[in-house]
């Protein structure tokens, strides 16, 4: 697995492109589940964005070799929990700053399940958030 931050040409970058690189085929024992997430940065203390800046934010899921997406998201279409708040207090210190609730969105897993032709990798497709 490759972590790489900075993949884009400078001309062409956008905000904070990242990608993770995982290679599947050295990968052999069936049951194998891998959970692909994106959590949240905190950018409390820093310079606010400027309006509408992530407002296009995603993710996606694509093959490497062929450059065929296999699944996407924009985040600002993941719904967030019901009972969701941005900062929470704490209860027992009112005096204490506010600690913000960052969010996890679950865009997935991949798991390689066993078939009597050899083993398959199987993407399902969750777009939740917690």
């Amino acid at each position: 697995m490759n972590y790489l931050d900075d993949i884009r040409d400078p001309v062409l970058k956008i905000n904070d492109d990242r990608k993770i690189q995982i290679q599947l085929g050295g990968i052999r024992e069936p049951g194998t589940c891998i959970v692909l997430c994106v959590r949240e940065f905190d950018n409390s203390g820093k310079p606010p964005a400027k309006e509408g800046e992530f407002d296009r934010a995603w993710f996606r899921l694509a093959n490497e070799e062929t450059n065929q997406t296999i699944d996407y998201n924009m985040i600002t279409k993941i719904e967030k929990p019901e009972e969701y708040q941005e900062y929470i207090t704490n209860e027992d210190d009112e005096e204490a700053a506010p600690v913000r609730n960052e969010l996890t969105y679950l865009h997935g897993i991949l798991y390689l399940e066993a078939h009597d032709t050899g083993n398959k990798w199987v993407f399902e497709s969750f777009k939740d958030c917690f």
